[in-house]
């Protein structure tokens, strides 16, 4: 899955991302981020936990996050796409149901 845009005048565009997450351990999280990347597929900002939706727990939840993302070359040339990414801990099975 992946959501383009395109980059206003400004240069920036606040992204939200989130899905439908749970965690295997209760005591470990799953994060959801995106990679942003510009029309030619090159890595613009990578996903991060920092910016990312996460869960702590193994009950399901719908969760996200957003964050601003500043700096892109405004429209034209192209939109930019944005893949989701998600990761979880080591011993520990990250579900995303729906992004």
């Amino acid at each position: 899955m992946a959501a383009s845009f395109t980059t206003p005048a400004s240069g920036q565009v606040l992204v939200t991302v989130g899905g439908y997450l749970w965690s295997s351990v209760a005591t470990y999280s799953s994060f959801m981020s995106a990679d942003i990347r510009n029309s030619s597929n090159t890595l613009v900002l990578a996903a991060e936990d920092n910016r990312a939706a996460l869960i702590n727990s193994t009950s399901k939840a719908s969760v996200s996050d957003q964050f601003l993302v500043t700096g892109l070359t405004p429209a034209p040339p192209a939109p930019y796409p944005t893949p989701p990414a998600h990761a979880s801990l080591r011993g520990c099975r990250a579900t995303v149901l729906t992004r």
